[in-house]
């Protein structure tokens, strides 16, 4: 069993707003997240958010939802939160960024199966080359997970864990990329337009 988190807590500061909630084609960028992990093989989404409207938005596409309210002490109360929620039985956790409104459910059921048969690995993805996420923890990392603190997120177990990392190569760089900044959110959906790019954004709910 492997549960999907998606890490929805964040204050978008250099953004000026909520980035999660731009609209980018028909959808909000969480929509579109949330609908890729619903229709994937995970067997469960939460959805760890700090604001009603993404929990709402959660809810309604048919994930799990659980309100970060301690989101200013950083991006680990959120994988901490993320961990404590998901099925005990579960024996992979698939860390999801919610600020990747071209990820596709397809990129997410390559690395399940990957680590269906790696099950005491982390997978990670490449996008033509770079890393990037989201990742799969397996449930005996649950302890380090817990012991993140501030700031510090996915990256520093793989770092320390390096021996234990599968990458995968999923050939599509558009599906990796993320949003920081208004220029990258603006660059993205221009670049979305121009390779007429249709990810896996339809109403999750029509497929329970």
């Amino acid at each position: 069993m492997i549960s999907g988190i998606v890490m929805a807590s964040g204050f978008s500061r250099r953004m000026g707003a909520d980035k999660l909630l731009f609209e980018f084609g028909e959808r909000t960028v969480v929509e579109r997240v949330i609908a890729a992990a619903v229709i994937s093989e995970l067997d469960e989404v939460i959805v760890v958010c700090r604001d009603s409207a993404v929990l709402t938005i959660a809810e309604s596409l048919g994930a799990s939802a659980v309100v970060n309210e301690n989101a200013q002490l950083g991006q680990s109360e959120s994988i901490r939160l993320g961990v404590i929620s998901a099925n005990s039985e579960a024996n992979g956790l698939m860390f999801i960024a919610a600020d990747m409104p071209l990820l596709e459910s397809r990129v997410i059921d390559m690395l399940i199966h990957e680590f269906s048969m790696n099950i005491e690995s982390i997978v990670v993805p490449l996008y033509d080359g770079v890393r990037g996420n989201p990742a799969i923890f397996p449930a005996s990392l649950k302890e380090e997970l817990m012991s993140l603190s501030g700031d510090e997120g996915g990256r520093a177990i793989i770092e320390k864990f390096s021996e234990r990392v599968i990458f995968v190569e999923t050939g599509n760089s558009l599906s990796g990329m993320d949003i920081d900044t208004k220029g990258d959110f603006e660059r993205l959906k221009a670049l979305w337009k121009k390779t007429n790019s249709k990810p896996n954004i339809y109403d999750a709910r029509k497929h329970k």
